[in-house]
């Protein structure tokens, strides 16, 4: 079989610079907080036109009772792979009556955005996934990747870096849920220049874990 071209290579190595870039300088910066006592996933929406409501779609999306999925980067991408993960999940419960294990979940979420990294046909996923679920974070890049978190803070997007410096600095692993994400917002409220209204919020209500974790949401 012949090798692909030099100048193949160099085309996906560009696209994927592009997506890169794209994500790492996403305005709608996303961020996961695992703590002791549960679990947080913040996701921010500008205001981008007067003609369209910014939480008109969801920008973070239950795929079961107790897993979440949000991202930084392309939102039509997303989508598409929400609905696969949301179609893999009934599907599942369907043939064997349990919910599907995030593991399972996430390989073949996975599985999907790693494979149109190697067909010349298709161009990558160009969002970088997170999805949170009892107790840890799953982060999925436009190559398939999987990084996964535990009791941790995880940031996507613009000034990601200067942010999670920020919220470490704040010990929030060491805070109550609650208190950790009020302090969260407060962090991106004034390093993102942000307005009320322009973050969602879910996190687990950990007096259901025991069932299963469910998730409350808000716009702060």
């Amino acid at each position: 079989m012949n090798s692909p071209a030099p100048a193949e290579n160099n085309n996906v190595l560009s696209h994927f610079s592009s997506i890169e870039f794209a994500v790492k300088h996403d305005r709608d910066i996303c961020v996961g907080i695992v703590t002791p006592d549960g679990i947080a996933l913040l996701k921010v929406c500008r205001e981008s036109s007067i003609l369209v409501e910014k939480w008109s779609c969801p920008k973070i999306v239950n795929i079961s009772d107790t897993l979440l999925m949000t991202f930084c980067g392309n939102e039509a991408d997303f989508r598409v792979l929400a609905d696969y993960a949301k179609k893999q999940s009934t599907r599942y419960h369907k043939i064997y009556t349990q919910p599907i294990s995030t593991v399972m979940l996430m390989k073949e979420v996975s599985a999907l955005v790693n494979q149109y990294t190697r067909m010349n046909s298709y161009r990558p996923f160009a969002a970088s996934i997170l999805l949170g679920c009892r107790g840890s974070l799953y982060n999925i890049s436009p190559g398939g990747e999987v990084f996964q978190f535990d009791n941790k803070i995880y940031v996507m997007g613009e000034k990601s870096e200067q942010i999670a410096a920020a919220l470490t600095r704040e010990n929030l692993l060491s805070l109550p849920l609650d208190k950790a994400v009020d302090k969260c917002v407060s962090v991106l409220r004034h390093m993102a220049c942000l307005q009320v209204g322009d973050i969602r919020v879910y996190r687990s209500n950990p007096t259901q874990a025991e069932a299963g974790q469910n998730f409350t949401t808000a716009v702060v």
